[in-house]
């Protein structure tokens, strides 16, 4: 699939006026990633912008150890990375594809000219930088004051909201890592979750087969953070820029 025949897919370039959006995909790829594929680590140089649109990534603290905890996830409403808007040129953190699927590749040097020149692109990233910011601060309250079935069911919708679909390739270790707890205690939340009947899960594979159960089991950290992540695409100035 090349640029040329992008049908949408991320929200950030779905809202793009066509002139901007065009500018923007002009020298682009579309790149298919595999789990756990890495991205960017930290002291590369920033030489492109991923644009989700099917993949989901996490951007991950390792510390000295060797733990690993997710600290932000960037899905078809977002980008990576965050030091691109910032005009910073090494990247800080490190980030690696989480579910696999694709992304629009688009040079360093074309989203910064674009970025520049047009009004909507810039607003948009301004806004999403912001709405990510919001959705970190609320996750550090969730992993601290919330139990693990409920932040379970959240981390799984966000990720279906993130993917666009229900259905994504997952296993516990993997769960585990991004929730910074325990593969026994993610084996038996899963399990529970599958014995109310809102997900079915095996083989690395999930679905979730009650979206009203589950989100009946999240916390209130889901409904907090999706708000967060849509605002960007509904305020009235976007509407009028575009």
């Amino acid at each position: 699939m090349l640029p040329d025949d992008y049908s949408g897919g991320n929200r950030l370039i779905d809202a793009l006026p066509p002139s901007e959006r065009d500018a923007l995909l002009e020298a682009a790829t579309t790149v298919h990633l595999r789990r756990r594929e890495a991205l960017i680590t930290p002291g590369a140089p920033v030489l492109h912008v991923d644009f989700p649109n099917g993949a989901m990534i996490s951007v991950v603290v390792v510390l000295e150890s060797g733990e690993t905890t997710e600290v932000g996830v960037a899905g078809r409403e977002s980008f990576v990375p965050a030091e691109a808007v910032l005009g910073e040129q090494i990247v800080r953190r490190t980030a690696f594809c989480q579910v696999p699927g694709s992304v629009v590749r688009v040079p360093i040097a074309t989203f910064r000219t674009v970025l520049d020149r047009g009004d909507v692109l810039y607003t948009l990233a301004q806004r999403t930088l912001g709405a990510r910011l919001f959705t970190a601060e609320q996750l550090i309250a969730c992993n601290a004051s919330h139990a693990l079935l409920a932040r379970c069911a959240r981390w799984l919708l966000t990720t279906r909201d993130r993917v666009g679909r229900d259905e994504f390739a997952l296993t516990h270790e993997f769960m585990a890592l991004m929730l910074g707890v325990r593969r026994a205690g993610v084996t038996q939340a899963a399990a529970d979750l599958q014995r109310r009947g809102a997900i079915r899960y095996g083989r690395g594979h999930l679905s979730i087969v009650d979206d009203r159960r589950l989100s009946d089991l999240a916390c209130e950290c889901y409904a907090a953070t999706r708000e967060a992540l849509d605002r960007p695409f509904a305020l009235p100035a976007l509407a009028s820029a575009s």
